[in-house]
């Protein structure tokens, strides 16, 4: 309609996601007409170049409907940037078990001289491994929606993915309790 009103044709955009809830925990905090209760700790941080990535649990109850949901939240900041990506329960696990296969990977996985392996959580943070040479050391990546590749050495994969099994074993422990 805008279109028409104006005399000719706009370019396509794309819609930006960036507000959109994309995990199950985020719909259930923006349900309206109820009280949200939020709840969050800190599982721990591995340090990354000049920046931190942070992992958090949480957990989000509406007062009114009951309803109950747990997760995690990875944070990065350098300075410069800041990225959020929350990590509904049920996705942690196979997180994890991405992770693993990612720092396991080798040139094997195919006959070609290069490939990219990545998992990817609902939220669009994504973490993969990329190797482009046979005779080059495969390269761990994480990445935020939107947001540059962001490198991690072997030492620090294994850091985040013992840091994120840390906040699933809190929320194992929470879940246990009640």
């Amino acid at each position: 309609m805008v279109a028409v009103l104006l005399g000719g044709s706009l370019p396509a955009v794309q819609a930006q996601t960036t507000n959109v809830p994309q995990t199950d925990i985020e719909m259930l905090e923006l349900q309206p007409d109820g009280i949200i209760v939020k709840g969050f700790g800190p599982a721990g941080s591995v340090s990354v170049g000049e920046g931190s990535l942070s992992v958090r649990v949480k957990e989000s109850f509406n007062v009114d409907t009951g309803g109950k949901l747990e997760g995690l939240t990875l944070n990065y900041a350098d300075g410069r940037n800041r990225e959020r990506a929350v990590i509904d329960y049920e996705e942690i696990a196979p997180l994890l078990k991405g992770m693993d296969y990612l720092q396991s990977v080798t040139y094997d996985v195919t006959s070609l001289s290069g490939f990219e392996a990545a998992f990817q959580t609902k939220s669009g943070c994504r973490v993969s491994a990329f190797g482009s040479q046979r005779h080059t050391a495969i390269q761990l990546f994480i990445q935020f929606e939107g947001a540059p590749k962001i490198e991690l050495n072997s030492d620090q994969a294994a850091q985040l993915r013992n840091v994120i099994a840390q906040g699933l074993d809190m929320l194992n422990s929470l879940r246990a309790a009640k």
